[in-house]
This record gives C-alpha cells, sequence and structure tokens, in this order.
C-alpha cells in the first residue's frame, strides 16, 4: 500500500512539475504545496481505510435480531426477502441470476392496482422494523421504489400509449 502511494504521488509531482519552463520560484512552491497536500491526503487514506478496516470487523460480529417465538415466522420471512431482493453482497448482474429476486422485481411491474404499493410497503416495513434502519439501505428503497414508479408508471404507460 506505501508502494501504491508513494508510485502515485510521485506521478502526480512529476506531471506537475514537468514543465521545463517553469519559474524556479513557482516550481518550489508548487513542490512544497504538492509535499503537502499530498501528505494530507496519505494520512486521510490511511485512517480511513484503518476505520472502514475497524468498523467491519465490529459490524461482523453483530448478530440479527431475536425475539419470542411469536416473531420467528416475521423474522424468517424477514430474512428471506431481504436477503433476495436487497442482498448485501450481490451487484446487478448477481441478483439477476437470482430467481426470487426476479420474481419480485417483476411483480412489481404488474399493471394491477395497488400490486407494486403492497411490495413497496412490505419491503419499507421490513427495513424498519425491527430496531433503527440503516441509511444505506433506506436510500437504496428510495431510488428503487422511485425507479420502478418511473419505469412501469412513466416509461412503460407511454410505450402502451395510454
Amino acid at each position: 500500500r506505501k508502494k501504491l502511494l508513494g508510485a502515485i504521488k510521485d506521478g502526480i509531482k512529476g506531471g506537475a512539475m514537468a514543465d521545463p519552463d517553469m519559474w524556479p520560484c513557482v516550481r518550489s512552491a508548487l513542490e512544497a504545496i504538492l509535499d503537502h497536500l499530498l501528505n494530507d491526503v496519505e494520512h486521510e487514506l490511511e485512517r480511513n481505510l484503518e476505520t472502514a478496516f475497524m468498523q467491519r470487523n465490529i459490524d461482523s460480529n453483530v448478530e440479527g435480531p431475536k425475539g419470542s417465538c411469536l416473531w420467528t415466522p416475521w423474522y424468517r420471512l424477514r430474512a428471506f426477502v431481504l436477503h433476495h431482493y436487497l442482498p448485501h453482497n450481490k451487484l446487478l448482474w448477481g441478483r439477476l441470476k437470482d430467481p426470487i429476486y426476479l420474481l419480485i422485481y417483476l411483480a412489481t411491474f404488474l399493471p394491477i392496482h395497488g400490486v407494486r404499493v403492497s411490495i413497496f410497503s412490505l419491503v419499507l416495513l421490513m427495513l424498519v422494523f425491527p430496531g433503527p434502519p440503516d441509511e444505506y439501505q433506506l436510500i437504496n428503497f428510495i431510488l428503487l421504489c422511485k425507479g420502478c414508479q418511473f419505469l412501469s408508471g412513466g416509461f412503460f404507460q407511454l410505450l402502451l400509449g395510454a
């Protein structure tokens, strides 16, 4: 990591200082500014990487919600739906290989009154209950909901000529 950061710093400095016609006073000032700036950037990168690594280790030990026998079916349904519809470890192409994801995703495009609203209401309830929701998950949910609303309510209806 140090070698990579050193090579990047050298490349930036070399590119900025490459002009042979640069005045010596500007060259020395630019070199000092770049040294301070790149050292600060390197320090911030190291600090943020360390913080992210420590937070990942802390988060990996967190257990899911537990409750009485009454809530166990809800927790299992919640885990199943959220794992397939909003997985933490798959991007678009990985999700498109999952048949459960495709089923839920295509069901949100059905032109039946209230189906999309019901599905997104259930997913929002699953994100919110139990406990405080994660900010990233809520923003991702809002973007998915609005994107689906645009496609099914706007673009597909435009294609149908409604």
